[in-house]
């Protein structure tokens, strides 16, 4: 069988439809900003790898390469460090503490900001 690369950009899509199928649905508004930073954090990953000539092999390893590395962009590393938060706060944390909608989307366009910052550079 032949091996085939997974397209983590669809992680981005499948988290906006989350937040439109039903907005009130608390575990789809955790699973999008799940699927959000998992987007972010691949793109973030491949532009690193670009930059550093390696895989950063770590979540914090990657957001400190974008901060760093020869082309860096510490603006979006902040960005990508904000959504790791909400993050481990949507897949750990029992009660989420605020407004987890307006969480989600704030997630996706955090997302969307990193994917595009970074793909012009990207494998």
């Amino acid at each position: 069988m032949k091996a085939v690369s997974f397209d983590f950009d669809g992680y981005l899509e499948f988290a906006r439809d989350c937040i439109s199928t039903d907005g009130s649905d608390e575990g789809l508004l955790r699973t999008a900003i799940s699927r959000a930073y998992y987007a972010a954090f691949h793109a973030a990953r491949s532009y690193a790898q670009v930059q550093t000539r390696g895989a950063p092999n770590s979540h914090q390893m990657v957001w400190d390469a974008l901060r760093t590395c020869r082309g860096s962009k510490p603006n979006l590393a902040r960005l990508g460090e904000e959504l790791k938060r909400a993050r481990l706060k949507a897949d750990y944390e029992h009660d989420f503490g605020g407004d987890v909608s307006k969480a989600a989307v704030r997630a996706c366009n955090i997302a969307q900001t990193i994917v595009s910052g970074t793909a012009a550079e990207a494998p």
